[in-house]
């Protein structure tokens, strides 16, 4: 993922080069909208890669267990 967030980086950069370059308004509009796009995709691809070790962290650890609380919840279950 992290290929993807600097693949999407370097295309931003790449559309902000051609919307600088551009003498034309609709060009320049058209590759500015590009870049902000390709901006907003890179963003997406660090939030999912930081997700995944987020959830890859959590799977390493073990599970916690609280011996101590013994009540299971059945009061709250009792039929009136």
């Amino acid at each position: 993922m992290a290929e993807d967030a600097q693949t999407y980086r370097s295309r931003a950069a790449a559309a902000r080069g051609v919307a600088a370059g551009s003498r034309l308004l609709n060009v320049r509009n058209r590759a500015l909208r590009s870049a902000s796009r390709w901006d907003e995709l890179a963003a997406h691809a660090e939030r999912a890669e930081l997700a995944a070790m987020g959830r890859r962290v959590r799977a390493d650890r073990p599970a916690v267990v609280d011996s101590t609380n013994t009540d299971c919840g059945a009061a709250d279950r009792v039929p009136v």
